[in-house]
């Protein structure tokens, strides 16, 4: 019997962590690449973490399950300072990065998955790797994939025609892909119909303090605080992906699920690497290293804008960004241009953009969208970035002459838009 008559899904790479490999692949083959395709934030590992880890190093003991208690202390204190989010250390557990425990509350937890239209690559996927069915509330690219209370309505209303009683929410502000945060109308008005419908929501705010131009994270949480779940890490606030330390903050209300989940760790990823929890833990809401996620943010923001106004300058219709590193442009303007070249569809466009235009780029299909709609993911945190030495080079120069003239120190941040604006005129 071949092999393959033993896997019961099928499966496929991260979307994002694929076209990160692939640029690579063509960086060491010396090909021009302006890397737009992945969201690592590329800032300095900060001071105080680079030297509490160093002394750290010789922890080596397993830790418990849910977490170094110093670590969830400091997590705790950090929520409640930071969002004013009443919060105590036995809510949070600690796991290698919140991709994992966003996957393994999936599988604790009942429940139809409602996704929005547009949502990051892998929420869709752990839910079909899990058996669980996803419902996507639409969007429309002409509205800037405005999440709408009518629309998580109608798509709750046809999730329980299909048979299902219980409803999972995932809601992720400041947003990935398209760099959009919930205004707090809105999230009012959301919280107070889950709470009617006895809706779960699952919290991402991985990027919650990944925040400019004066736009202010409010959790889920504030509002609705036994039935949201909040899941977020260091992996984007304090550019840390590679140390994976992720947590999740489960209500009050939840005993027997943060039970269930401190029983999941044990039975898999056991605990997060000693030197880093410990690391963490001792710096983890200092103000040093809070001040240094603003002075990142404020960076994050400047690059974001400049790609948000080079587009714009072009007429390609792209939700404004408030938050962390993305964009989600629409080239649908362009539709008949690119048909002539036989591009139809997202993954074409973005094929298409890496061959001829050296720009790489995530398809919107990749994050729920319709494969016919000519929008793409963009990450404005790599480029210029692309060495430790460049993205310190950034640091320094932002701290030494301030917003003015910071773009001087971005050439392939500016060589992307005009290579944008050469595929606009090319196909218009």
């Amino acid at each position: 019997m071949p092999l393959t008559k033993f896997f019961t899904t099928h499966f496929t790479d991260s979307a994002t962590l694929a076209i990160n490999e692939r640029v690579k692949e063509m960086w060491a083959q010396e090909q021009t690449v302006f890397h737009l395709g992945f969201g690592e934030s590329r800032f300095p590992v900060h001071p105080l973490l680079r030297d509490a880890l160093a002394q750290n190093v010789h922890r080596k003991e397993y830790l418990p399950t849910h977490g170094l208690p110093e670590l969830r202390t400091a997590v705790a204190s950090f929520y409640q300072n930071t969002f004013n989010i009443p919060c105590e250390s036995p809510q949070v557990t600690i796991a290698p990065g919140s991709k994992l425990l966003l996957y393994a509350v999936q599988m604790i937890l009942d429940g139809a998955l409602l996704l929005p239209t547009p949502s990051w690559v892998s929420y869709h996927p752990q839910a079909t790797m899990l058996k669980k069915k996803s419902f996507w509330i639409p969007a429309k690219a002409n509205e800037g994939y405005i999440l709408t209370l009518e629309n998580i309505k109608k798509t709750w209303k046809l999730a329980q025609s299909k048979g299902h009683k219980r409803g999972l929410l995932l809601l992720n502000s400041p947003n990935n892909p398209t760099g959009g945060m919930l205004d707090l109308a809105l999230l009012k008005d959301i919280t107070a119909y889950c709470r009617h419908e006895g809706i779960l929501v699952l919290s991402d705010e991985i990027y919650g303090m990944v925040t400019f131009e004066g736009n202010e994270q409010r959790s889920v949480a504030e509002f609705y605080p036994e039935g949201t779940i909040i899941f977020s890490g260091v992996s984007k606030n304090l550019s840390l992906g590679g140390w994976r330390m992720g947590y999740a903050i489960l209500p009050k209300t939840m005993p027997e699920v943060t039970k269930i989940l401190g029983t999941v760790a044990s039975e898999t990823w056991s605990a997060v690497a000693a030197p880093i929890q410990w690391a963490l833990s001792e710096v983890f809401d200092t103000e040093g290293v809070i001040d240094y996620v603003k002075e990142m943010a404020i960076i994050h923001g400047l690059r974001t804008a400049y790609i948000w106004h080079g587009l714009t300058q072009l007429k390609v219709l792209c939700p404004k960004p408030k938050g962390a590193f993305y964009l989600f442009p629409n080239f649908g303007f362009l539709k008949r241009g690119l048909a002539k070249k036989g591009i139809k569809t997202s993954e074409d466009l973005a094929t298409y953009l890496l061959n001829h235009y050296q720009i790489a780029a995530l398809p919107a299909s990749a994050f729920g969208c319709p494969s016919t709609e000519l929008s793409l993911r963009l990450s404005s945190s790599f480029l210029d970035m692309e060495t430790d030495e460049k993205a310190q080079n950034i640091l320094d120069a932002f701290r030494q002459n301030g917003a003015k003239d910071f773009i001087q120190y971005l050439p392939n941040l500016q060589n992307a838009i005009f290579r944008f604006g050469d595929f606009v005129k090319d196909h218009q």
